[in-house]
């Protein structure tokens, strides 16, 4: 560092206030708030405190709402709003206007409370406690469950369901996956069979029930696409693939390998390999061993290291010819760089008849495993976790009765307010904003 420079001079107190402006703000029943922050900067802190504030203007406890990702979440959660209260009954006057104190009733607030704000939250442990049901902080799975008990006809759902814990569920959809692998491998020819072998091909040991079990989890994304049947799902594919109007394989395969005539190569070669640079000479050894080879594959293979980058992106007229040999062959660089397109039209037109296939392949396994894990739910007249989500959104949004539903939750909820929202999935979403 130069002697002579300065170094900036950090203001923490200027940085204390205003973030103890914006907590505070965040902290505002009044206001609507998204708190984005990295870990450990207080954003529980400003919830319970919203919280707290919300009880103090004389909210009912149980018509408040707070919804976490995990069990441990709304453990501490409520532990945080419970530990406060109970320091409230017995905390001296003093202490609770103490606005250095974070736990203050002046710190909670902002301001100096009032007589009848010391009054009431003094008040406020015994009135939680005595509050039927206790205080809502609770995980958005539990919430689910528990309106999907109260309205079983209207969810149309086990009156008396159970809920899968993620091991068991677990347990059931891999002896699921058991069963339809078990069966493609006794019956080689079985539509099973078939999708497996396909979906092997682009997956190895160790990624193959990572990829199924993922597809699982999607079910009510892709469901409706293979319903009523498989023509249904190509029908999708090729609309959400953009997939050419010729969808044979073979045909890509030889528009790639046929992309550049063997007049053309024969043509390029010695001049590449007499007249170009170190580069124009990796090129005419491809070129050479396109015109060489009598295996379809090797030469698609090949023509791809030629005109297609690491990325499978095609080379840049710049990188695949080099200036001289631009402008002294003009026709033969023309020709070339057609062919070059040609092959990577044909190459996309390919690999996305791949991926739809191994995409079809993959959820008619899924759809098949998936069938036999929803039979043993019903078996056990039980939901998965995934369930109690997907039949409360729905529950919300499309019955007959959601806006009896509706009503009555309205009747039972004034605040609703969401810890870790950035790990809330849109079906989540869906449920909290109905």
């Amino acid at each position: 560092m130069n002697k002579h420079s300065v170094e900036p001079i950090v203001d923490l107190t200027k940085i204390y206030e205003q973030t103890t402006t914006s907590q505070a703000n965040a902290a505002d029943p009044k206001t609507s708030a998204f708190v984005s922050a990295n870990a450990g900067t207080g954003k529980t802190y400003i919830l319970v405190n919203r919280v707290l504030r919300l009880l103090l203007r004389g909210n009912e406890p149980h018509k408040i709402l707070c919804l976490t990702f995990t069990k441990a979440a709304a453990a501490e959660m409520e532990n945080r709003l419970f530990e406060t209260l109970a320091k409230w009954v017995t905390m001296p006057t003093d202490e609770l206007l103490d606005e250095e104190n974070n736990e203050s009733l002046a710190k909670v607030l902002g301001c100096e409370p009032s007589t009848q704000e010391i009054e009431l939250a003094r008040r406020l442990f015994a009135k939680s406690i005595e509050t039927p049901g206790g205080m809502k902080v609770q995980t958005i799975h539990s919430f689910c469950e528990k309106l999907l008990q109260r309205f079983p006809l209207e969810a149309e759902v086990p009156p008396h369901f159970k809920v899968l814990d993620e091991t068991v569920a677990s347990d059931i959809l891999k002896h699921a996956m058991d069963q339809v692998l078990t069966k493609a491998l006794k019956n080689p020819q079985s539509e099973e069979s078939l999708a497996l072998g396909k979906v092997i091909s682009f997956s190895n040991d160790s990624q193959f029930e990572s990829l199924v079990l993922n597809a699982l989890r999607q079910k009510s994304i892709w469901g409706p696409l293979i319903a009523p049947n498989t023509n249904a799902l190509i029908a999708s594919l090729v609309t959400l693939l953009q997939l050419p109007e010729n969808q044979s394989l073979p045909h890509w395969q030889e528009k790639m390998a046929t992309s550049v005539d063997d007049e053309l190569i024969k043509s390029l070669v010695p001049i590449l390999n007499d007249e170009g640079s170190k580069r124009d000479q990796g090129l005419a050894k491809k070129l050479d061993e396109v015109l060489q080879t009598k295996s379809l594959e090797h030469r698609i293979r090949t023509l791809q290291k030629a005109f297609l980058t690491d990325k499978n992106e095609p080379r840049s007229e710049k990188t695949l010819l080099t200036k001289a040999i631009k402008e002294n062959y003009p026709a033969l660089a023309s020709q070339l760089f057609r062919g070059q397109g040609s092959y990577y039209e044909a190459f996309i037109a390919h690999e996305s008849l791949m991926v739809a296939d191994a995409t079809k392949s993959l959820l008619i396994l899924a759809d098949k495993i998936i069938t036999l894990y929803e039979q043993q739910k019903r078996i056990r007249a039980a939901l998965d976790y995934q369930d109690l989500i997907e039949k409360t959104a729905d529950l919300l949004s499309s019955r007959q009765n959601t806006s009896w539903v509706l009503y009555k939750l309205d009747q039972g909820l004034d605040h609703i307010l969401v810890e870790e929202a950035q790990d809330t999935s849109p079906e989540q979403w869906q449920v909290i904003t109905s």
